[in-house]
């Protein structure tokens, strides 16, 4: 381990790497951002917050669950609109302020790690360039519980260098935060308040025996006093989160509304009964993990780790161990790449296998960085578990939280190499290590640098743009996705669309609601309020029209009963030829009356005013 680092103020070679790897990385991650269309779920979480700043009310307008995330990009969003007044451009903005946060982060990392040299610029450059290939660039839930996260776990590192009280602080703060992002989390507080606790009734009982029961030696944040600290920034969060819900809604509004927003909903399924369902999920997520990761590759990084684990000489033996669990970490690598299918979407379990070798280079090393272990790669694996079994996605959802533990891994990894390069036996040896060490991280950059240089993986699942980055060569100049680049066809549609919106609006001034997850088209039509409980509408619940929810909706809210439906035929859920879109058309048809017109990217439905259909 080496904790030696430059004097403070002076610039060292290694801050001059840091500086211009992560000009590279914020670049590879700004030329990502201005590549395609954001449907789905990227214009679901920009419209939580735009419609807040529009003046719909929190848990009262809005009955997603999904809503809660606003609280993150909400301020951004404000202001952006506060400035321009529309939506135009609102997609890339989001875009961008998530790049800047990203590298503030990865900057405060290598600050935090800076006395280890080489290790610190390999953990943060690989903090910042992490990108499973179908993140949405923006910050939300899963990208807000990652950078947290990773504030909370630089926090706890650095308690001793300073400032404990005010850290112990923020470490509230950033609990608070990773709790509205992922209400699982809060296991986490509980079980530091188990661990107060404990150390408490220990300290007493050993105080009673006559035994030392004093003050130990340096911060612990295993007092009350520290414990009341901590809680202080969690309640911090809370009265800034409560301020941002009650800022126009009352507390008997939100009681009278609440047990819809969990009603029959996607994600609160998952929430709810997460834990109940654990073994039919975990038995789902292991056969999906067998699917895209070799059962033989993965039996064979758990054997390493388990023979290694039970191998009380496993550090003269470092060598073979090492070996076989980076030819399984190579293999995860480049799998995805030889096997074609699914190449894209599942390249995310590699960051198993790297939090895996670092598991065993921790156990192979003699002077082990129980800090590192403890404080910068424990809470993020918490972080990842947690989050993948609250999601309904599994680990799609917890890899975007992975990045925190590997911080972790990374350094650790770093100091178990530097220890075999420096007890090498003879200076070849010690060469072959540190060319094997600079070979795996140099396997990783480029794994990373690949999910950023190729634009087509990772808009392919969110967007549905397949094509290289090099066929995306018209820019948008209009719009919620002003300024970014997207296909031929896909501009065209788009750019019809906004003309189907602009025939609305000269038409009618009320609701309007549109049955799928095209949110953007809500952020387009800035004057007319959403017909719906909510922007997202999975297309297929559309075919049955299981529309309770919806009634109960109207029954509460009449003003929102829409005046004209938009459904768009250039989607993935409603192509022009898909026997759906007439089902979903004659499902509408079937519960409001009124006209049906043909526009150029989609039915307009213009809504007879009065109620719905009913038998």
């Amino acid at each position: 381990m080496n904790t030696g680092g430059s004097a403070r103020g002076k610039i060292s070679i290694y801050d001059v790497a840091f500086i211009a790897g992560a000009m590279i990385c914020v670049g590879l991650l700004a030329y990502k951002a201005f590549f395609s269309l954001g449907y789905d779920d990227e214009s679901e979480i920009i419209l939580n917050s735009l419609r807040f700043v529009r003046g719909d009310r929190m848990l009262v307008d809005d009955w997603h669950v999904s809503q809660l995330s606003s609280f993150f990009l909400y301020p951004f969003i404000l202001a952006y609109h506060k400035l321009t007044g529309s939506a135009e451009g609102i997609v890339l903005f989001s875009r961008v302020v998530y790049v800047f946060v990203k590298t503030f982060v990865s900057a405060a990392a290598y600050i935090t790690l800076r006395p280890y040299k080489k290790g610190a610029v390999a953990a943060s450059l690989l903090f910042l360039i992490h990108e499973p290939v179908w993140t949405s660039l923006t910050i939300y839930y899963n990208t807000g519980l990652l950078l947290a996260g990773e504030c909370l776990s630089l926090l706890l590192f650095s308690l001793d260098s300073g400032r404990a009280r005010l850290k112990t602080y923020l470490i509230g703060v950033c609990c608070a935060l990773c709790v509205v992002a992922s209400p699982y989390t809060a296991v986490l507080f509980a079980g530091y308040t188990a661990a107060v606790t404990a150390a408490a009734v220990k300290g007493r009982i050993k105080k009673a025996r006559g035994a030392d029961g004093g003050k130990a030696a340096g911060f612990s944040l295993l007092t009350a006093k520290s414990w009341l600290t901590v809680s202080a920034g969690i309640a911090t969060v809370a009265l800034v989160f409560f301020a941002y819900l009650m800022r126009s809604n009352s507390f008997g509004e939100i009681v009278k509304n609440l047990p819809m927003v969990f009603y029959d909903d996607e994600y609160t399924a998952g929430v709810l009964s997460g834990f109940a369902d654990l073994p039919v999920n975990m038995k789902r997520y292991l056969l999906h993990v067998a699917s895209v990761i070799p059962v033989w590759a993965s039996a064979a990084g758990a054997a390493v780790l388990i023979a290694a684990a039970v191998d009380r000489g496993r550090v003269r033996r470092r060598i073979v161990y090492i070996v076989p669990m980076f030819a399984v970490c190579l293999f995860g690598v480049v799998y995805p790449y030889a096997s074609g299918d699914g190449a894209a979407g599942d390249r995310r379990y590699e960051s198993l296998i790297f939090a895996a070798f670092g598991v065993l280079c921790y156990m192979l090393t003699v002077g082990r960085n129980k800090r590192v272990f403890r404080f910068l790669f424990v809470p993020g694996a918490l972080m990842t578990i947690l989050r993948t079994l609250e999601s309904d996605i599994f680990f799609a959802s917890g890899a975007m939280i992975a990045p925190v533990a590997l911080t972790g891994a990374a350094l650790m990894i770093a100091d178990c190499f530097r220890e075999i390069v420096k007890n090498a036996p003879s200076r070849a040896f010690s060469r072959c290590a540190a060319v094997f060490a600079a070979l795996f991280f140099a396997v990783q950059f480029c794994y990373r640098f690949d999910n950023l240089r190729s634009p087509a993986s990772f808009v392919e699942y969110e967007y549905g743009d397949s094509v290289t980055a090099g066929k995306m060569s018209e820019r948008l100049g209009r719009g919620p996705m002003k300024g970014l680049f997207t296909a031929r066809w896909t501009a065209r549609m788009y750019c019809s669309a906004l003309d189907d919106l602009d025939l609305i609006a000269s038409r009618c001034d009320g609701p309007v609601m549109v049955p799928d997850e095209v949110c953007w088209i809500y952020m387009y039509l800035d004057d007319m309020p959403m017909g719906s409980y909510s922007g997202y509408i999975v297309a297929e619940n559309w075919v049955e029209f299981d529309s309770v929810k919806m009634r109960r909706y109207y029954e509460r809210h009449p003003e929102r009963y829409p005046s004209v439906i938009y459904i768009p035929y250039f989607t993935a859920n409603y192509e022009r030829k898909n026997p759906a879109l007439r089902e979903v058309v004659d499902s509408i048809r079937a519960e409001y009356p009124g006209e049906i017109n043909k526009g150029r990217a989609g039915y307009i439905y213009y809504v007879s005013r009065g109620e719905t259909n009913e038998e």
